[in-house]
């Protein structure tokens, strides 16, 4: 498969023009990854139009920084402890080198964190120059780790789908579904949601509604109404049979 080159300092790009895509019958990956990729994308913006002289504001956002930050963590244990063994199994230095990212991207992580922290204690003129800095930090970090989505999405599940009976990556699925608490399941969702197409919500949404009680399902069903405009949760309704 051909890389396109990027900075040294940053994980290869993989090539999603190469990526066997028409193989893959279950992505792991999709879903997530869209919810991540759009919070990637949107916490620059958000720090970079915060109001350094109003503390609410800067607190709020290292807030969100944190956890988001929280996630990504939660989302590489998930992988390193219910994928690790078989992408290692299938293919040993790919394994080594998303491990290899795994930690590039957590020293990033760290620093971020670090900054947060300090920020709602800066006086107003540090403040400004550290809100900037926080910015900067959080703008190369999305650079770092959509190339680390990226071996994940072009490289790893591409590999997956064609070495892995589909039951044994529902397997997966499911048991990384179900380790997940409802709180931070809700998280979760409430960046993927808007994230995704009409039939890729769907589909999510109906495989929840196959393995969780009536009741659990409709809580999920309304976390997606919270975060849906009126159009998107009504079609989401109509795709899942449920207008009355």
């Amino acid at each position: 498969m051909s890389i396109v080159a990027t900075s040294p300092n940053l994980p290869s790009l993989a090539d999603p023009v190469a990526a066997e895509l028409e193989a893959i019958q279950f992505d792991l990956y999709r879903d997530v990854h869209k919810g991540l990729r759009a919070e990637l994308l949107a916490l620059p913006v958000r720090i970079g139009r915060t109001d350094p002289e109003d503390p609410a504001a800067v607190i709020a956002v290292t807030t969100r920084v944190h956890h988001f930050l929280e996630l990504l963590d939660d989302h590489a244990e998930h992988e390193e402890a219910h994928l690790g063994e078989l992408i290692a199994r299938t293919d040993p230095s790919l394994a080594l080198r998303v491990e290899h990212e795994h930690r590039h991207v957590e020293r990033t992580m760290d620093t971020l964190r670090r900054i947060s922290d300090d920020l709602p204690l800066a006086d107003p003129v540090r403040g400004r120059v550290e809100l900037h800095r926080l910015y900067l930090a959080t703008a190369s970090f999305t650079s770092e780790y959509l190339a680390h989505l990226s071996t994940e999405e072009v490289e790893i599940m591409p590999m997956l789908a064609t070495t892995t009976p589909v039951d044994e990556l529902l397997a997966v699925n499911d048991a990384i579904v179900g380790s997940i608490p409802p709180e931070r399941m809700d998280r979760y969702l409430r960046l993927m949601v808007p994230a995704q197409n009409p039939l890729d919500r769907a589909e999510m949404y109906a495989g929840m509604r196959a393995g969780a009680p009536p009741e659990v399902f409709d809580h999920l069903l309304d976390v997606a109404t919270d975060e849906l405009d009126a159009n998107s949760a009504a079609r989401l309704r109509t795709d899942l049979d449920l207008v009355s």
